[in-house]
């Protein structure tokens, strides 16, 4: 192929002499500095608008038309003088270059920016490729392969139809041997969708439709090949993928796809069952029940291995076992899996265990399940048995690192110490965790590797930093979905949503998000800590909630009613931060009469916190008949002022019963040693100054 160093040697005028314009062209082209690349793009653009200026030098329209229609010759029969001839505006130069061009040079300009060129290159192969014989075709058709992934980058929907009727032109009926597996080759790279027309061809032709395919999702499909060399291959093809790219496109066929499809989408998840099990475990029990067939018994039987390899949950093991229990093939599968969760002997002795553990157990039983997972040659048996022994124990973690926290390490490198050091740990397994997320990797993405490590397998408190670095955009929804998939999410009692401090984000510039999924995904909580700027509570419904803490610098009115008519039987602990009327508050002393209303047998502590209107919360309190089985009262952080002092004294028989009444952080002065002799349970520290003006502590 030419470059433009071998049209300097020409000249272009008659009798060898060159015009002044030409003259001063090819130097500047001489100079190494000077890069022609977008040459002939820039040149018609500017003579188009009339106005020419090259290289600083303004050229008149006469000189402008003569560059244009030389360039080419000057540039060479590469794709820059190609280019240039195309953009010259002279349609004999253009058609002269076009018809003198390579197969090679002609693909490039496939993914040249310009769409005429494009246009100019595609019309000069298609009238190639139409009288061509088998070789010839062969020979255009390995030219464009070679430029695909380019062409790809930069062609239209229109590009692509005008390049697949150029391919299809090499599986005609007439066509024979090499030419129609390049041109399947191409087509597949051009169109992945096609894959389906090659499914029953011959041989040679469904394994170049596989090499076609490398590199794409859609390899799944043949999957289902009936020769062995067609899905080895298939298969090895996938493995080159990332998981996520081909679980997400299995997940898709098994939605919507073809029963071919969506068998093939079952075959293709088969490795990943146990690592994906939360994405993979609905649509398997949703195939299993509106497919018939082979299908059908593919589905239950990837169903039924996903529950006896994953440690799954007691839920997830019954809605496994109700779906298989409707497909007489999986009889055995479903057997095994009841005998399991009975306890009895004649099943896996360690998930037997581990269904036991769930609820809690003796140090002896955490013996035994220890040693039951050294006898499986599961290495958090070895983790189990040194938990009393911190040298060893760390030199257990540090030994097998790779096979503890293989997912994590690859995700945060040299970020994992830090998150180790956020870890907790009870028996040799992770019971608590503080998850962040770390540069590029989102919280989402830690958390849910967290939650597949074997560690993490009895994790029960929990707490989430921002899922938006900046705070502003912070929602945990996409969290709460991960738990919720958990196979531990049943075993989750105590979660904190908003684990920050104020260098990271302020508390009244950071949402909380739609958080009304937690309810059901997070059925075990005893203890939640919801804090920041609000959101979306749904229908608050929690039989084992015994603490709610609500901690925000302006408490919304719906956030209020939600709490308001929440379902939490087990409360006995219920605290909630009103905040500052110019970062949202929108509560007050009557907002909170509608907490005092609720019917609350158990609850012991209460908290309303960081008020505006705390002084207006004394009289209602001392009024209100179930303060007598308060054994916490907190008003922190309040407005409570010395002008106030009169009435808290005159109604301290109704708080004298309390262990602690909490009247920190206030605005009191000089009247605390009166309130200290009077209530001798009041907590007095910190108290602050506001030049007289009352305001809840903690607005940002």
């Amino acid at each position: 192929m030419s470059g433009p160093g071998d049209g300097l040697k020409r000249r272009l005028q008659p009798e060898g002499r060159t015009s002044d314009v030409l003259t001063w062209l090819e130097r500047r082209l001489e100079d190494p500095f000077v890069n022609v690349e977008h040459l002939p793009r820039y040149l018609a653009a500017r003579r188009e608008d009339g106005s020419v200026y090259l290289y600083g030098r303004l050229l008149t329209r006469v000189e402008a038309d003569e560059i244009a229609t030389q360039l080419p010759t000057l540039l060479g029969a590469g794709p820059a003088g190609l280019e240039a001839a195309v953009l010259s505006g002279d349609p004999t130069v253009a058609s002269r270059a076009l018809e003198s061009a390579n197969d090679d040079a002609l693909t490039v300009m496939l993914h040249n920016p310009s769409a005429p060129v494009r246009a100019s290159a595609m019309g000069q192969l298609e009238a190639r490729a139409k009288p061509a014989d088998d070789a010839r075709l062969a020979e255009l058709l390995t030219a464009l392969e070679r430029e695909l992934a380019a062409v790809l980058e930069v062609s239209t929907p229109s590009d692509r139809r005008k390049l697949e009727r150029l391919v299809r032109q090499g599986l005609t009926a007439k066509r024979r041997g090499s030419v129609r597996l390049q041109a399947i080759r191409c087509l597949l790279r051009l169109a992945p969708d096609a894959r389906g027309e090659f499914s029953a061809t011959p041989l040679a032709e469904r394994l170049a439709a596989v090499d076609a395919l490398a590199g794409n999702a859609s390899l799944m499909d043949f999957l289902v090949d009936a020769d062995e060399a067609v899905v080895a291959k298939a298969r090895e093809g996938l493995a080159s993928l990332p998981v996520q790219d081909v679980v997400a496109n299995a997940l898709a066929a098994m939605k919507d796809g073809s029963p071919t499809q969506r068998l093939a989408s079952v075959a293709a998840v088969e490795p990943f069952l146990v690592s994906q099990w939360r994405a993979l475990l609905e649509p398997l029990v949703s195939l299993t029940k509106s497919s018939r067939g082979t299908l059908r018994v593919a589905a239950a039987s990837a169903l039924g291995r996903l529950a006896q390899a994953r440690r799954l949950s007691r839920k997830h093991l019954e809605r496994a076992v109700d779906t298989l229990a409707a497909v007489p093939e999986e009889r055995t599968t479903v057997s095994a899996l009841r005998a399991l969760m009975s306890g009895s002997a004649t099943a896996d002795p360690l998930r037997a265990i581990e269904l036991q553990l769930d609820a809690g157990g003796t140090d002896e039983s955490w013996a035994v399940y220890g040693d039951a997972l050294l006898a499986a040659g599961d290495v958090c048996g070895e983790l189990v048995a040194t938990a009393t022994d911190a040298r060893k124990f760390k030199a257990v973690l540090k030994r097998h690192k790779a096979t503890l926290f293989g997912a994590l390490d690859e995700l945060l490198g040299e970020d994992l110490p830090h998150l180790l050091a956020q870890l907790t740990w009870r028996h040799g397994l992770i019971e608590g965790a503080v998850v962040h997320g770390v540069g590029d990797v989102s919280l989402e993405e830690v958390l849910d590797a967290l939650l597949g490590t074997p560690v993490a397998r009895f994790l029960s408190k929990l707490e989430l930093g921002l899922s938006d670095p900046m705070g502003h955009d912070n929602d945990f929804a996409a969290a709460i979905e991960r738990l919720g998939d958990s196979g531990g999410a049943h075993l989750l009692r105590s979660l904190l949503l908003g684990s920050f401090d104020d260098e990271e984000a302020q508390m009244s510039w950071a949402p909380w998000g739609d958080v009304s999924a937690l309810w059901a995904a997070c059925p075990g909580l005893v203890d939640l800590r919801l804090r920041g700027a609000g959101g979306p509570l749904g229908d608050i419904h929690a039989t084992s909630l015994e603490s709610l803490t609500v901690e925000t610098g302006g408490l919304s009115r719906l956030t209020l009613t939600a709490i308001a008519a929440a379902k939490l039987p087990a409360l006995r602990h219920l605290e909630v931060w009103f905040g500052d009327e110019g970062y949202g508050g929108e509560c007050g002393a009557a907002d909170a009469e509608r907490l005092l209303a609720r019917k609350d047998p158990h609850l012991r502590s209460l908290g309303l916190r960081n008020a505006e209107f705390t002084h207006e919360l004394i009289p209602l309190l001392a009024a209100w008949k179930p303060l007598r089985h308060l054994e916490v009262l907190d008003l922190s952080l309040g407005v409570l002022s010395d002008d106030d002092v009169d009435v808290l004294l005159a109604k301290r028989a109704a708080f004298a019963h309390l262990s602690r009444l909490d009247l920190r952080g206030n605005v009191l002065e000089r009247r605390i040693k009166e309130i200290r002799k009077a209530l001798p349970n009041a907590m007095l520290e910190n108290q602050r100054e506001t030049d007289g003006e009352r305001y809840a502590a903690v607005g940002e």
